[in-house]
């Protein structure tokens, strides 16, 4: 079923009426989202503790905003709306970590000393394990290759991780604006 182009989400099976608190409007939620997503994401880049708090609250804080504007929606929305947000929030990780690194370098800190720490800590988790298999596999993690394909797993992980919790967020918090009494 084709949607409008300012809208998010897939509507309900055809045949039925459409309702409007099941569709995201665009140009009510990206004026919330990227601010609170921003902000997220700058919390996430200091304390990745800190960072999920912040993105469950920023989620909380966008769903119950969006719901104030357009009225009662869904967990469906709230879901759609979290894993948005939780999309945003990585890209903006994502931008503000390349940053920081670029103007740490240009500021003269060298990235040797990053992947110096990184060997050192690889090494020492292959000196404890018993097993040599584990042993060699940690060890090729050291290698340049070996780096790229552990980062590049850190971050997947690290974007399941938000999408997971965003979503999950705007699902209850989805449920439970409905639930609160309208002032």
């Amino acid at each position: 079923m084709p949607t409008d182009a300012g809208t998010l989400g897939s509507g309900p099976p055809s045949g039925s009426p459409i309702q409007p608190s099941e569709i995201v409007q665009r140009k009510s939620f990206l004026p919330i989202a990227l601010p609170l997503a921003f902000l997220a994401g700058l919390i996430c880049l200091f304390s990745p503790l800190l960072g999920w708090l912040g993105l469950v609250g920023t989620v909380v804080w966008g769903v119950f905003r969006y719901q104030r504007k357009s009225g009662a929606i869904s967990a469906g929305t709230g879901a759609r709306l979290g894993a948005l947000m939780g999309l945003f929030t990585f890209v903006f990780v994502l931008l503000l970590g390349t940053l920081n690194f670029g103007l740490s370098l240009l500021a003269g800190h060298h990235s040797d000393e990053f992947r110096a720490n990184m060997v050192k800590q690889i090494q020492q988790a292959a000196a404890s394990s018993p097993d040599p298999r584990a042993k060699e596999m940690m060890l090729w993690f050291t290698t340049g290759e070996g780096l790229v394909v552990l980062v590049a797993f850190g971050l997947f992980v690290f974007f399941i991780i938000i999408l997971v919790s965003a979503t999950a967020t705007g699902a209850v918090t989805g449920a439970v604006a409905n639930k609160k009494p309208q002032q």
